[in-house]
């Protein structure tokens, strides 16, 4: 069974150029089901029966586990039984009638355009840290990037001349501009502060902590929530409340909905729509 997942999740890298992240979330899900269905001495994948998966994903309910990732986790489940079936590992598919939970899904935190202002100008371009601080956020609302492009953009992906980022995610990659002044406060924060906050010369990545080491996810996220806290934004936003900002705001202010979905780097059309309810 085990041989069967990574020969799966090989095919989800090689063959699907799926991103990182979702085959992490397949194998993290995989691995779920494996370890049950071994607890309960099932450990050929032809004696998996829908019976036994219900049993499985019940048990993931009734651990508290939210019904957004338990319908996650069915997904996962179909894509690799229907991976297994077409590859001749399996006769039959165990999960064809398992349905995914209903959910409702959230709509996201959006920010006021006054809100957005006054996070942006919090921090102080006087200092390298400052500087950092509102490339960052700059860079995340001009072009609705997900905060793991953030943190992992690297210096041959930004072309200030051309205004321009390109984010990799997996191995797909899109090309998204930078509004003028996005560009005008990366370009100042890597030729002023970045150079000066770098440990190492040949660093690749184009924002560093005060260490001079690549930023974090937490480190980011701390630094957008010490500036909301000054901006005087009572509601609890998080470094992708930026992103989703961006695309409502890009909505309302007239763009098409398809040119944001690849500018968004979603797969669905569905994902993108969500925006639509946030402005109505």
């Amino acid at each position: 069974m085990k041989s069967a997942i990574n020969n799966f999740l090989e095919y989800l890298e090689e063959k699907r150029n799926s991103p990182h992240n979702t085959i992490l979330s397949y194998e993290r899900d995989l691995r779920h089901m494996r370890v049950y269905m071994e607890a309960h001495d099932i450990t050929e994948l032809g004696k998996i029966s829908e019976k036994s998966l219900r049993e499985f994903l019940n048990g993931l309910t009734d651990s508290g586990i939210s019904a957004s990732s338990v319908s996650r986790c069915v997904a996962s489940l179909h894509t690799f039984f229907r991976y297994l079936l077409r590859e001749d590992v399996i006769t039959a598919d165990p999960s064809m009638n398992i349905v995914a939970p209903r959910h409702e899904r959230r709509s996201p935190e959006i920010l006021t355009p006054d809100e957005v202002g006054r996070l942006l100008e919090q921090p102080k371009i006087g200092s390298f840290k400052g500087l950092r601080d509102r490339a960052m956020l700059e860079t995340l609302y001009s072009t609705g990037i997900r905060v793991s492009e953030l943190i992992g953009l690297t210096v041959d992906q930004v072309d200030v001349k051309k205004r321009i980022i390109c984010c990799v995610s997996g191995k797909k990659s899109r090309v998204i501009p930078l509004t003028e002044k996005a560009m005008q406060v990366i370009s100042e924060y890597m030729t002023v502060a970045r150079i000066q906050m770098m440990r190492d010369k040949d660093e690749s990545c184009v924002f560093v902590n005060c260490t001079g080491t690549p930023m974090s996810r937490q480190g980011f996220w701390k630094i957008v929530k010490e500036y909301a806290k000054g901006a005087g934004i009572d509601s609890t936003i998080s470094p992708h409340s930026l992103r989703h900002s961006f695309a409502a705001h890009a909505l309302a202010d007239g763009a098409n909905i398809e040119q944001l979905k690849e500018v968004m780097g979603h797969s669905d059309i569905s994902a993108t729509q969500v925006y639509l309810h946030a402005i109505n």
